[in-house]
């Protein structure tokens, strides 16, 4: 779902599909080499779940739940998108394609990117969701 090669080059980390744990509606991208945290390992999950009858607008209301405050920023994506911190510094971002909500979060910033990397990251990758 996500393009690794503009992942890496917005983070500086190199990003590999976890094919064990993928599915029609989830997948799971690990950094090469990033170290397990104390709260388990690093990693960035897509997920993909139906809109369930709401305009886009309502849809990522209903997931910006998980925002730290303050920290929401809108970008341009597929019908509308933002990206936000999350669980005291983490990244998190979503997005209304085709009636579906794409979340995409970061379980932890890995060492060697920064949070400001990523959120550059996840800002590109869902302008280029179709």
């Amino acid at each position: 779902m996500l393009d690794t090669a503009a992942l890496g080059a917005a983070t500086g980390l190199t990003w590999t599909p976890d094919e064990t744990t993928a599915s029609d509606t989830r997948c799971v991208y690990d950094p090469a080499g990033a170290p397990s945290t104390p709260d388990g390992p690093v990693f960035v999950a897509v997920d993909i779940a139906p809109a369930r009858g709401q305009d886009a607008g309502g849809a990522l209301d209903a997931v910006a739940g998980l925002c730290d405050p303050n920290s929401r920023a809108d970008v341009t994506a597929a019908d509308g998108g933002f990206v936000c911190r999350f669980q005291g510094g983490s990244v998190f971002a979503a997005a209304v394609r085709d009636e579906h909500v794409v979340t995409v979060a970061a379980s932890a910033v890995p060492p060697g990117t920064t949070a400001a990397r990523i959120v550059v990251a996840f800002s590109e990758q869902l302008g280029t969701l179709r």
